[in-house]
């Protein structure tokens, strides 16, 4: 039986008594739409059969990709660091052919990277090698970009060097805040990452 791993990522503090929480929620959700684009009958099964299963970082209240996974029971695997020597013999348990991660907000250690057969992809949300490491919504529209966009890579053990492998870009507007880039990129990301699966 085949099987696919998809990373998330959640907020630590209450996003109502946080002046950033637009940004943080966007994102979050991002990770939900891309856990639920994989999910092909809803119920963690993807149409050619393939099973599904998130690994997301531990939490203080349940994320939007938690809460997707729990409705349509999907595992979902918790681990307080994925340098604990028990990360890499639970994963290759599983069997993975990739995995995705997705804001997932850990550097992922080699004997990660090693476990699926076809490596592990990474959504990031920006045109790399622009806006490499943390923040690249925000930097870009502090920066005053005038166009951004996602990027799946290949991961390897640099921060975002591996292969770019796809990118789909937009064009950003004046108006645009990091929230609003945040939406655009929930669209597009789930579409390129379907793409390059396939």
């Amino acid at each position: 039986e085949q099987r696919a791993i998809v990373t998330g990522k959640m907020s630590h503090q209450d996003r109502n008594a946080d002046p950033t929480r637009s940004a943080r929620n966007a994102d979050t959700t991002r990770s939900a739409d891309t856990t639920r684009y994989a999910d092909g009958d809803g119920n963690g099964t993807k149409r050619d059969g393939r099973r599904i299963h998130t690994r997301i970082q531990p939490d203080k209240t349940p994320s939007p990709v938690k809460q997707l996974a729990c409705e349509h029971d999907i595992p979902v695997f918790q681990p307080n660091s994925l340098r604990d020597a028990d990360a890499p013999v639970a994963l290759t348990n599983l069997s993975p052919e990739v995995m995705v991660v997705v804001a997932y907000g850990l550097i992922l250690p080699a004997e990660i990277l090693e476990v699926p057969t076809y490596g592990c992809l990474n959504v990031h949300a920006s045109l790399l090698p622009r806006w490499r490491g943390a923040a690249p919504v925000q930097r870009a529209v502090a920066a005053g970009d005038t166009e951004t966009g996602v990027t799946i890579m290949q991961m390897d053990a640099g921060l975002d060097t591996g292969a770019i492998l796809n990118q789909a870009s937009f064009t950003l507007s004046p108006r645009d805040t990091s929230a609003s880039v945040f939406e655009a990129m929930a669209q597009l990301g789930p579409d390129r990452k379907s793409t390059r699966l396939n």
